[in-house]
């Protein structure tokens, strides 16, 4: 017996089957009527793609798109971009609800609702056909005092009103359509899983804004919901029987206010032509109705109806991610970082989706290890995110290569391009910034034989002490998206991520109270001395400056003194939360003060200036208008500006120092974090030319005068 064989004989669904659609179908209902002698009973329940159930009619959870997205199955890679030769671990997560309240004395119904998520989803070829099926499936168990009814290929299922789920194009509702005649369901073929409890962050519905007509068109209207964010357009509608409603999504306008799609992804087509722009349709049947899609989410800050707005009662926009609240505050009289703040966290919230950070909400909507290991840190001390990043650790850990130890570029693995350095460190990165942020060692022996074996893969890919390749066929990229042409070998800047991640292996094992791996010290020193002799050549770059103060084989003043002179950034996404690091903790954060007043190309606030509300993919704004990767040094707003740093042996904030910086060009800063002691307020006001500290912390702290 296997290891899956294994879980599935200890998990509720021992002796239940998967079953699916007899015929294809965009989204299923299965229907399971079952009788009980009382009234208590436990639902254990996954639909895949997603799922929503009811019990006698009513909704059982107001979460959305669960379960988690995860790699639940193995599946064919004959038609992606380029060779996958990987072997990973495959995982399915499920639901338990206590349906005691929805229970009735006899005879009781369970509906299960399927839609195609990323399991189903045939339609977007950014990087090959990625898709598990073509037919969404579930399985569930109802424990009861007196017995298990489990899903066993006696249910039936109907076709719904959802004619079309496309998680990256849309839904189409047709009212009118009702579907009475029950089908038998088929048994899915079984397929190797384990079966996961979830622990993730689930989506929900986080707020509501009333959006503003920005123009009236010939067949209808474009509205403005005044920032740019993830979710879903819910129309309500009193109209007769066959209007028809069309409702696109952008990012952007042109000159003439018109909506346009490129930045979300328009320049990829489906297997039929079809450009991806997202769409929602839906047909009235004479009724008032309410429609919202079940199964996708879109990113936008415009969007447009098409159809009779005489008939339209009510349009609002629902914000939709997983459930992270904020857990910091910051304010301040300083332009570049008020919109810092602000966008970086709108950013990240449009990104986590099904309880993975994601890079982009529309385009590619990828686990991106190297977007979500930089921001990371930042996230988890913003946001009330430990479920979500303890799920995508998991996720990582199963993208890995049982057999070699490579990493793969997204997790959960939908393809997508990257590099071993700053992507595949996240097997490293985040499991570090876990621990130093929660302080739950279990992290750290969990995840610490598998950043050995990436550390081994990593070592494979060396030639005289550089890091000159990745997996066979595949990707090797260093940094990405700098504001002109890169300038740095991939070799060097790979290598500085491999010599930083094994610095960090180490510290790791410190914690765990292990000696000093020695092999990959020397490795780690070999690296060193490789990278030296390359940086030769490279050190009158400004990023390649950013990279050497970063691994110790040049002076930080020299990487402050180039950016005060540029006074913009020209760094790749890696590089940018570095380099603002390297300012804040040598003393230089009047250049990092600098760079972010300043609204140049190649800045923050030339963003702002141009109408964005959330961070770019790029300096010059050509793409995705969502990427919060370069918004990970926002973290510097509570480090750098505030000052409220961990030691260097702390975690979880068993020990911390306050010290503050306020750039000369500010006059006030205040702000907190919540952190597993309690929340640390540091509040920074200048008069007659002296910084006031205001601390309020529940834990000891050490004071350093605030620098002017």
């Amino acid at each position: 017996m296997n290891v899956y064989e294994e879980n599935k004989k200890s998990s509720p669904f021992e002796k239940a089957v998967w079953i699916e659609p007899s015929e294809l179908c965009a989204s299923p209902l299965f229907v399971k009527r079952f009788h009980t002698k009382g009234k208590k009973a436990t639902l254990h329940i996954s639909g895949l793609g997603w799922f929503e159930a009811k019990v006698n009619g009513e909704k059982i959870s107001d979460h959305m798109f669960i379960p988690p997205a995860s790699d639940y199955f193995r599946r064919s890679f004959d038609n992606v971009l380029y060779p996958v030769w990987d072997t990973f671990t495959h995982r399915t997560y499920y639901h338990s609800f206590d349906i005691s309240d929805y229970l009735t004395e006899g005879e009781n119904i369970l509906e299960i609702r399927c839609g195609g998520g990323f399991f189903v989803q045939s339609e977007r070829q950014g990087e090959g056909d990625m898709s598990y099926d073509e037919k969404c499936r579930c399985i569930f168990a109802i424990d009861t005092p007196h017995g298990q009814t489990v899903s066993d290929g006696s249910e039936k299922w109907v076709e719904t009103h959802i004619r079309r789920s496309s998680l990256f194009y849309g839904e189409v509702h047709d009212f009118r359509f009702e579907d009475t005649n029950e089908k038998n369901v088929h048994v899915a073929k079984e397929r190797e899983t384990l079966f996961t409890l979830s622990d993730g962050a689930p989506d929900k519905i986080v707020r509501e804004i009333c959006p503003k007509v920005l123009k009236t068109t010939e067949n209808g209207a474009i509205y403005d919901s005044g920032e740019n964010i993830s979710g879903l357009c819910k129309l309500t509608v009193q109209a007769p029987k066959g209007e028809k409603y069309r409702l696109t999504f952008s990012e952007n306008t042109d000159e003439s206010g018109n909506l346009t799609f490129e930045s979300t992804g328009s320049q990829y087509v489906n297997p039929d032509g079809r450009a991806q722009i997202m769409e929602d349709e839906f047909i009235t049947d004479g009724n008032e109705n309410t429609f919202m899609p079940k199964f996708v989410w879109h990113a936008f800050r415009y969007f447009e109806i098409e159809g009779n707005l005489n008939f339209v009662k009510d349009v609002k926009v629902e914000v939709i991610n997983s459930d992270t609240p904020l857990t910091a505050e910051f304010s301040s009289d300083s332009e570049g970082f008020n919109f810092l703040f602000d966008a970086y966290v709108r950013t990240q919230l449009s990104n986590f989706h099904c309880s993975f950070p994601s890079d982009c909400p529309h385009r590619e909507r990828l686990g991106y290890t190297g977007d979500g290991q930089i921001c990371a840190k930042t996230a988890m001390m913003m946001l009330d995110s430990k479920a979500l990043y303890r799920k995508w650790i998991r996720d990582i850990l199963d993208s890995q290569d049982i057999k070699t130890g490579h990493v793969q570029h997204t997790a959960p693995f939908q393809g997508g391009g990257g590099g071993p350095g700053g992507w595949g460190s996240a097997i490293v990165v985040v499991p570090y910034e876990y621990y130093r942020q929660f302080g739950d060692e279990k992290i750290l022996t969990e995840t610490l034989s598998p950043i050995q074996r990436h550390l081994g893969f990593m070592e494979s890919c060396l030639e005289n002490g550089l890091i000159v390749r990745e997996a066979k066929g595949g990707w090797c990229l260093g940094d990405w998206c700098m504001l002109e042409e890169a300038k740095l070998p991939e070799s060097f800047v790979n290598t500085c991520w491999y010599i930083h991640t094994i610095r960090l292996y180490n510290k790791m094992r410190f914690w765990l109270k292990l000696e000093k791996d020695e092999h990959f010290s020397e490795v780690e020193k070999e690296c060193l001395e490789a990278v030296q002799n390359q940086y030769d050549s490279l050190k009158s770059i400004g990023m390649a400056k950013v990279y050497g103060a970063w691994i110790g084989i040049d002076s930080p003043d020299k990487c402050a003194n180039f950016y005060e002179k540029q006074g913009y950034f020209d760094t790749g996404f890696l590089a940018t939360d570095i380099l603002m690091d390297i300012l804040f903790k040598n003393g230089y954060g009047h250049v990092a003060g600098k760079l972010m007043e300043s609204d140049k190309f190649g800045s923050f606030l030339y963003m702002k200036k141009n109408g964005a509300t959330t961070i770019w993919e790029t300096w010059d704004g050509e793409h995705s208008h969502s990427h919060p990767m370069f918004g990970a040094c926002a973290r510097q707003i509570f480090e750098g500006i505030l000052g409220i740093r961990q030691d260097a042996d702390s975690c979880g904030y068993e020990k911390v120092t306050i010290s503050p910086y306020l750039p000369s060009h500010m006059n006030y800063a205040k702000g907190s974090i919540l952190t597993p002691k309690g929340r640390i307020e540091v509040s920074l006001e200048r008069k007659m030319g002296k910084v006031n500290i205001s601390v309020n912390a529940p834990c000891d702290i050490i004071i350093k005068k605030a620098k002017k």
